[in-house]
């Protein structure tokens, strides 16, 4: 990830104005003259007293000349040229006057533009400039409009991006792109990553701040991108939306904090995604939500206070969800039309129910969870063929009830303290227009 700090040394407009106005890096030459008398018999080269000029490169290479490019919206009356004394006002003319692999540095202050980044336009190549485009401070290097990110391996960082009524503050419609510390506030998108025509893969979100944007913080729907330790708060539907306008595969989704939005994160037909190590409280909706998804890994999140529930799966299958800590949702966990999934290691406590299978949902594994002080910890309707083994039932007003269920699986669990007889469970079964009752057994609870 490119450092302008490392790279370069300074941070203030002041400190860059004091060094050199030559800001490119690039191939150097450094020539020596040197005195050399060899006198080793058969080998010598030269007679003594011969002066031996030896020519020494020294080659610093970059396959291309780098340059650095300062924009100040304070410089309004010009000369422009881009150097620490002479910087572009405008955001855009540094980047017009950039090269691919260029750095533009923008100094503190309000930029009212929409910024383009140019690559591939559909089948259009306007010109494909990678940019490392820099903030001087990110809450102070303020852009009122957007960036569209076309080129791909480029990196933004450094900026607060508002108030942009068209679209996502950061669009990035390209591949290999890092986007870092940036604010991202009232737009329409905080970012969105488009799979139009060249995809949108391999970029990393990393260390945003994405807050009361219209829609989404972070919308996406290319596939393998990262999407790591952002605060998304606020947003008015969801914190983060994979895969609404075409399918996105193969992501990450890591320790973010996600807060006070309509709903958590949303999956929709997102294939081998991984949600991992993240805080997603007190949204309005549900904490996690899986819309024909499959194939997903969600573990060790902390999923609290979220009124539509805390994760669920709808017509999603061969998901493992283990190890998180689920409490004070609507429900904990809802699998509805769903199979082969497992639910393993979490810790369920404090929901209306904690684990809730409808609708044929089946061949589902729940095993070794803690089910603690719910209304109703397990409930099952209209689904066959489930193991429920090895968990933890404590404290819940109703442990486990069933509807219209075939074979379930009971085996070792802890019903409330230790057991040596079969622990019965009882259920309903609808038979010629009447409700029968049924019991089921775990013949060997723990």
């Amino acid at each position: 990830m490119f450092n302008f700090q490392s790279k370069c040394g300074y941070r203030s407009k002041d400190d860059i104005r004091k060094t050199s106005s030559k800001s490119k890096t690039g191939p150097y030459l450094t020539f020596r003259k040197h005195t050399h008398v060899h006198r080793s018999g058969a080998s010598r080269i030269f007679d003594a007293g011969l002066e031996e000029l030896v020519l020494e490169i020294v080659v610093n290479y970059t396959a291309e000349m780098n340059y650095i490019i300062y924009v100040d919206d304070d410089n309004t009356g010009g000369p422009w040229d881009g150097t620490p004394e002479h910087p572009y006002q405008f955001i855009r003319d540094g980047i017009n006057n950039a090269s691919s692999g260029d750095t533009v540095y923008v100094f503190n202050g309000m930029y009212h533009e929409y910024v383009l980044i140019p690559g591939m336009y559909y089948e259009i190549v306007l010109e494909n400039k990678t940019i490392n485009l820099i903030g001087e401070d990110m809450e102070h290097t303020i852009l009122d409009g957007s960036i569209w990110v076309a080129a791909d391996r480029s990196n933004i960082t450094g900026f607060t991006i508002q108030n942009n009524s068209l679209g996502g503050g950061i669009f990035v419609a390209s591949n290999y792109n890092t986007i870092n510390q940036n604010i991202i506030v009232n737009c329409v998108e905080g970012i969105w990553l488009c799979d139009w025509y060249d995809g949108s893969t391999y970029n990393i979100i990393t260390n945003n701040t994405i807050t009361d944007n219209v829609f989404c913080g972070i919308t996406m729907t290319g596939s393998s991108n990262k999407i790591i330790n952002n605060t998304i708060t606020n947003n008015c539907f969801a914190g983060i939306d994979i895969g609404f306008v075409s399918y996105a595969y193969d992501s990450n989704i890591s320790e973010n904090t996600i807060i006070d939005n309509e709903e958590g994160i949303i999956l929709w037909g997102s294939d081998n995604t991984n949600i991992y190590e993240n805080v997603i409280s007190n949204n309005n909706g549900k904490g996690i939500w899986l819309m024909g998804s499959d194939d997903g890994i969600i573990c060790r999140n902390d999923i609290m206070n979220n009124k539509g529930g805390g994760i669920v799966l709808k017509s999603s299958s061969n998901n493992i969800i283990y190890g998180n800590k689920i409490t004070n949702n609507k429900d904990g966990i809802s699998i509805c039309s769903s199979e082969n999934n497992k639910i393993t290691l979490n810790i369920i406590s404090n929901n209306r129910y904690g684990i809730w299978l409808v609708l044929s949902s089946d061949n589902n594994v729940i095993s070794g969870n803690d089910i603690i002080e719910n209304n109703c910890g397990f409930y099952l309707s209209g689904s066959s063929t489930n193991q429920v083994i090895l968990n933890d039932f404590e404290n819940n007003v109703l442990n486990a009830f069933f509807v219209n269920c075939n074979d379930i699986y009971w085996k070792g669990n802890y019903w409330d303290r230790s057991r040596l007889c079969p622990k019965p469970i009882f259920g309903i079964m609808k038979k010629w227009g009447l409700w029968i009752p049924q019991i089921n057994f775990d013949w060997r609870p723990a």
